[in-house]
């Protein structure tokens, strides 16, 4: 405590510039892209695979679904987001429905550009491939930044009384602190007296 008491300007002055630079980078408006896989599954289909002349190359059929949830959980739009993957998927749905571009690069990298995407926006890739591997996504980016993967699962939605509850109980419990930070500074700033 004696040295609290004795070098308390000194921490203020290491404290304050790094609080206010944490809350800065935290705080300042900036797009943050995310991505996550919202469900994938295999269905087996009792129908057979034909080939081109009609026989039958195998007795059923594989397939793979998967739903790709991005998502700008910014607070400035995210321009020119781009989403690659290994190779183009057999089928590929956008929703909700948006305008889209595709462009394939040389070694047949499948590219889906869909422009911008406004904060707190967001936008689900579906894709379908019968018989195959379904692509892996090899980048995910925006100009702003590259998209970082976060677990998705489903979640219960609470009635709305219940989320005003715990909203006051930790606005409470904020005042609470700030209100015994306080305190604690004025009896350490007497008791240095």
């Amino acid at each position: 405590m004696e040295f609290i008491t004795t070098y308390f300007k000194e921490l203020a002055s290491v404290i304050v510039p790094l609080l206010t630079w944490f809350l800065n980078s935290r705080l300042l408006p900036r797009a943050r892209l995310v991505q996550g896989i919202r469900h994938a599954s295999t269905l087996i289909l009792d129908e057979p695979t034909l080939s081109e002349n009609g026989e039958i190359v195998a007795p059923r059929k594989v397939v793979n679904i998967a739903q790709i949830s991005f998502a700008n959980t910014g607070t400035q739009p995210a321009r020119d987001v781009q989403i690659t993957f290994n190779w183009k998927p057999q089928h590929l749905n956008i929703s909700p429905q948006r305008d889209f571009n595709v462009k394939s690069a040389p070694d047949d990298r499948f590219t889906v550009l869909l422009g911008t995407l406004p904060p707190r926006d967001f936008v689900v890739i579906d894709l379908l491939t019968v018989n195959g591997a379904l692509p892996a996504i090899t980048s995910a980016r925006c100009d702003e930044c590259a998209a970082s993967e976060i677990p998705l699962s489903p979640q219960e939605v609470y009635p709305k009384w219940k989320i005003a509850l715990v909203l006051t109980l930790m606005l409470i419990g904020i005042g609470t602190s700030v209100y015994a930070a306080i305190t604690l500074l004025q009896f350490i700033s007497v008791t240095a007296s």
